[in-house]
């Protein structure tokens, strides 16, 4: 298992591993769906305003570089 890295006292650079998992918890414990399912909404437009909807803005703000 890949671990972060760490760069100075307080800042870590995480694995691309570590940023799915990050990414799908989020999305699992905020909005009750997988990472793979909040991509794949996302794409197809699922949310009509997604800056009204905190939740959905701060899994996205964890979506890993598509």
């Amino acid at each position: 298992m890949a671990t972060a890295i760490q760069l100075s006292d307080s800042l870590y650079k995480m694995s691309p591993a570590e940023v799915v998992s990050v990414f799908d918890a989020a999305a699992r414990k905020l909005l009750g769906i997988s990472g793979d399912e909040f991509i794949e909404r996302w794409k197809n437009g699922y949310w009509e305003d997604p800056d009204s909807e905190s939740w959905v803005m701060e899994v996205a703000s964890l979506m890993p570089t598509l």
